[in-house]
């Protein structure tokens, strides 16, 4: 009698037993379930964009604020012949080139370096007609054109040193260069040699030396650079390079001196003679 009762109790813990562990190996089946996981793991994500809609969430983690300015926005406009939009664009980007800055020397940044040769040439396509700041607005002051421009060939050189033999790079510097008084003649030289070897970037390349050749009374190369230029699209008045202006280095003015009083002596002496 002894030995059924053992027996049976030994039959009722291994039945315990078994259905103790078939629990605990079910567990994590349960536990790994996909829709309880994500409840789990992205609530904390997804619960302020969700709500009860239903509809699949954001991944908010993975979301940026909105950038004011865009670099790709900016050659955009570039490409258009918009420069305004195109200094405003890429000043908004990186504020930090605003005011003829030179912050682009110091950086690793790609994207920085990108909007500063674009504010640089759009300023200089743009005659310096342009505020480099976030209101972008003609300023037609000569001398401060002028000092627009001088930044411009400053910031197009360094990218000419830094990427040696650049087709674009050289023909945006000689664009520069060409808008002032002591660049006409480095200028020329640059776009004669691209022109040479039929390297050209751009319609603009060809308008300025239209534009050199006209200063320098070689109509016929002038024509010729503007026929060059037609070809690539771009309009008659832009090719003949009359709206590229020379300017002179700017003036920096000395304050006026006040005239001096008379001395009393030269004043008692000029009353007594009189």
């Amino acid at each position: 009698m002894l030995e059924d009762d053992a027996m049976s109790a030994e039959k009722t813990w291994k039945w315990i037993l078994a259905v103790t562990a078939g629990a605990l190996l079910a567990l994590p089946a349960v536990a790994l379930t996909p829709s309880d996981a994500e409840a789990c793991g992205n609530s904390m994500r997804y619960d302020d964009v969700l709500g009860d809609s239903g509809k699949k969430p954001r991944n908010i983690e993975m979301e940026k604020p909105p950038q004011l300015g865009s670099v790709i926005r900016a050659e955009q406009a570039w490409n258009k012949g918009d420069w305004k939009n195109a200094i405003k664009e890429a000043l908004l980007a990186h504020p930090t080139l605003a005011k003829r800055s030179r912050s682009y020397k110091s950086t690793d940044d790609a994207e920085m370096i990108r909007a500063a040769w674009i504010v640089a040439s759009s300023i200089t396509r743009a005659n310096g007609d342009y505020t480099l700041d976030k209101n972008v607005r003609l300023e037609p002051d000569v001398d401060k054109k002028r000092l627009r421009v001088d930044w411009a060939v400053e910031t197009l050189t360094w990218m000419l040193e830094k990427n040696e033999g650049d087709p674009l790079f050289t023909m945006l510097l000689a664009e520069s260069l060409a808008r002032t008084t002591e660049g006409e003649e480095k200028s020329l030289a640059m776009l004669e040699g691209l022109a040479k070897e039929d390297l050209m970037p751009d319609g603009y390349g060809w308008a300025t030396l239209a534009a050199l050749h006209t200063r320098a009374k070689k109509s016929e190369a002038a024509a010729t650079a503007a026929k060059r230029c037609n070809t690539v699209g771009l309009d008659k008045k832009v090719c003949a390079g009359s709206s590229i202006e020379l300017l002179a280095k700017a003036d920096v003015r000395q304050p006026k001196s006040k005239p001096r009083p008379k001395s009393k002596s030269k004043s008692a002496s000029k009353a007594k003679s009189m």
